[in-house]
């Protein structure tokens, strides 16, 4: 069966133009998802809505596909090859020949008529803080998701400058409690002050809390976690302050990330002393002595 399914692959990349895929590579941490799903720990519609999102949002490249047919069921094969994209078994142009697939039998949509952006029914909230999660998870600035989580970023609440990370699983209900969780670690006792965070980051693994101001000055203290770990253990944790540990002039007030695929470039802001500066902090995420 497996044959069959990757002859399938094959013999719809021989017929789709070799010529996109040189030119539109997909991100690699987008295979998270793809190995999410394979290994069932994301339902389709999820997986789908998604992608369709990467594709409106021009983050990955299908070439125009009109829909030929209408189905309701992901075929088994598109699944083979996501889980065999995770595994470097295949290459991109497999993976998007794939996904045009699910364009081709309307599984996935390119475009929309309709925009409900001004429908109510539309939106929705939660206010996870009344509900009794986590201890003050109040005012944040920023979010960052690592394709199955969100993150959002710790800044200020109603004491003063916090640093408790609050998580969301997107694969459940919005308004389910156990969809939340909340985690400080600096209340089990990890790095130094490292309170008030502007924005974060992801590299595939982990999730960096870009540093910005705790409650005595501008700070450098970068806070990350390891997307494979326990959230709630502060084993998952880690800081490093470049600045404390000699690197560059003072490297503190930061206001928001960008990754490339290998470093990780924090924005400057404000040092110190309050006033603006244009010391570029940055991360070799492959960096080996």
């Amino acid at each position: 069966m497996i044959k069959i399914a990757f002859f399938i692959v094959i013999l719809i990349s021989m017929i789709i133009p070799q010529t996109f895929a040189e030119q539109y590579l997909v991100p690699g941490w987008i295979k998270n998802n793809a190995g999410w799903w394979a290994d069932g720990l994301i339902d389709d519609s999820s997986f789908v809505s998604g992608i369709q999102w990467l594709i409106a949002n021009e983050i990955i490249y299908v070439p125009p596909t009109v829909s030929e047919k209408s189905e309701t069921s992901v075929p088994i094969w598109v699944k083979n090859t996501a889980g065999w994209w995770y595994e470097d078994e295949i290459s991109d142009l497999e993976f998007l020949n794939a996904i045009q697939y699910l364009v081709k039998i309307g599984i996935i949509s390119t475009g929309s008529s309709n925009d409900y952006f001004t429908n109510s029914n539309a939106w929705s909230t939660f206010d996870f803080g009344t509900y009794g999660i986590g201890n003050n998870p109040e005012g944040y600035r920023g979010a960052v998701s690592d394709g199955k989580y969100l993150y959002f970023v710790p800044y200020q609440n109603g004491i003063g400058r916090h640093g408790e990370v609050l998580r969301y699983d997107t694969t459940s209900n919005f308004e389910s409690l156990n969809a939340w969780s909340a985690f400080d670690p600096g209340g089990s006792g990890l790095g130094s002050n490292f309170n008030g965070y502007q924005g974060g980051i992801f590299d595939g693994r982990y999730v960096y809390f870009v540093p910005l101001m705790n409650n005595i000055a501008f700070h450098g203290e970068v806070l990350r976690y390891d997307t494979t770990a326990n959230f709630q253990s502060a084993e998952s944790w880690s800081t490093f302050d470049a600045g404390a540990n000699g690197v560059g002039n003072d490297p503190v007030g930061y206001a928001g990330a960008i990754f490339d695929g290998r470093y990780v470039y924090f924005t400057p802001w404000k040092d110190s002393t309050g006033d603006y500066h244009g010391e570029v902090l940055r991360y070799d995420t492959k960096f080996q002595e």
